[in-house]
């Protein structure tokens, strides 16, 4: 099977899961009977908590034989499972703002850059 076909092929019933299903336990439901392989990607801080998926047919194999798989965000943006999780529940985006956010490293820097010449200049 052409692997254009076959992501074509995948991509489609990602899309009508997603559409129809108003749940994340109905979505991966639809994927399933549809016949579409799902591999569940659980968090390495919290064991058990779903983060992510991806999707593949039994067909569509690599040259060692193996599913090829294809992560919801690599089939499309709005199909990760964060942006699935939001369009089925967008109370996610409120509690999300409400959460401690975390900062990026160079966030981090620039913080300690400016607490230390603060402290430089106290000092002097």
């Amino acid at each position: 099977m052409p692997i254009s076909f076959a992501w074509r092929l995948e991509i489609q019933e990602v899309c009508a899961a997603a559409a129809t299903a108003s749940t994340e336990q109905e979505f991966f439901a639809r994927l399933k009977e549809a016949g579409v392989l799902v591999r569940l990607r659980f968090s390495t801080k919290n064991p058990g908590e779903v983060t992510g998926y991806a999707v593949g047919l039994a067909q569509h194999t690599n040259a060692d034989g193996g599913v090829v798989w294809y992560s919801g965000g690599t089939l499309a943006a709005d199909l990760t499972l964060p942006e699935l999780r939001h369009r089925w529940n967008p109370r996610i985006d409120a509690e999300r703002e409400h959460a401690p956010r975390r900062i990026s490293a160079p966030e981090r820097d620039t913080a300690y850059g400016h607490a230390a010449r603060t402290a430089r200049s106290a000092t002097e």
